[in-house]
């Protein structure tokens, strides 16, 4: 079980890095596939609650799915389909979710009444873990299994519900969620890769404590390398410009930063040819736009791996 929780705890990182960046639902699809897949899950959801304006009633859409046994997922039908809360009234589904609680289920445990309220015959288990956004019930992930009798442990209920507060986080920072759907437009291009960062390290499976004294680590050696690229092109020192340009690199591409790689692979190759002249100081002008840019992200993305630390 143990090795079952590290996965789990690796899939937790891999998936929120995609919540963050996500713009469509395509991509947030993406993240629910990672936790579903670390989890070995047969289904995960995150349903958006809605009130019948005339009614008054309740009722809730699944927004975004993956699914172990189907490779695409049609949107437009998941967004159309309105179940109601009363539909799982003997289980108290609102009361306690709204109240911030957690809700497990095995479904061969429960009587006749209960487990009519389920009318997918495939799933053995499943827990619901509420989403609260400014201490409001906004909606609920849903987590399912389809093969056995699983009994969700409390690291596991701990996971998810990490989950939905980073998907809450996610929320609060924008101004419509339907902006999923939109494209990407008016954002800041980000120059470090979190995925990349993280399937560097996809064997191993480390905590998130090791990022974090990683992002430490460059945070460091970063701006160290960056002041004795300085001084190499200000002395034209090309065995020194050659050697930090180097080690750079090895640092970029830990970072998936690309463009900047490239960048900084033109001043090794230049200070090869041994030539300073103006491209020298327009390149090096560029790299440390970008160093001062991944060095920002690098703090973002050590505070968010350290609200997780806290939880």
């Amino acid at each position: 079980m143990r090795e079952e929780i590290k996965s789990l705890q690796f899939g937790l990182l891999k998936a929120t890095n995609v919540i963050r960046d996500s713009f469509t639902k395509e991509e947030f699809n993406e993240a629910l596939k990672i936790i579903g897949e670390a989890a070995q899950l047969g289904r995960v959801y995150v349903c958006e609650n809605h009130k019948n304006k005339a009614t008054e009633e309740i009722y809730f859409k699944i927004i975004f799915e993956w699914t172990a046994d189907l490779n695409k997922i049609n949107v437009e039908a998941i967004d159309s389909k309105k179940i109601l809360y009363s539909q799982f009234s003997l289980l108290k589904l609102y009361e306690n979710l709204s109240q911030g609680n957690p809700l497990k289920f095995i479904l061969n445990n429960l009587p006749g009444d209960l487990k009519s309220c389920f009318n997918d015959k495939r799933v053995k288990s499943i827990i619901f873990i509420p989403v609260m956004v400014k201490n409001t019930y906004w909606g609920f992930f849903g987590f399912e299994e389809f093969k056995l009798d699983r009994n969700w442990t409390d690291e596991e209920v701990k996971i998810f519900s990490e989950l939905a507060i980073v998907f809450a986080d996610s929320i609060e920072n924008r101004d419509d969620l339907k902006s999923f759907n939109t494209e990407k437009k008016n954002q800041t291009i980000k120059l470090v890769d979190a995925q990349s960062i993280i399937s560097l390290f996809e064997e191993e499976k480390p905590g998130v404590d090791f990022f974090i004294d990683l992002f430490d680590i460059l945070l460091k050696d970063i701006p160290s390398v960056s002041i004795e690229i300085e001084t190499a092109v200000k002395n034209h020192d090309f065995e020194n410009l050659k050697f930090y340009s180097h080690k750079l690199g090895g640092t970029l591409i830990v970072l998936g930063a690309k463009s900047t790689l490239d960048t900084c692979n033109r001043l090794e190759n230049i200070a090869r040819e041994k030539i300073i002249d103006e491209k020298v100081q327009n390149l090096y002008a560029v790299l440390q736009k970008d160093l001062n840019q991944i060095l920002n992200e690098i703090k973002i993305l050590r505070g968010n791996y350290f609200k997780f630390a806290s939880l």
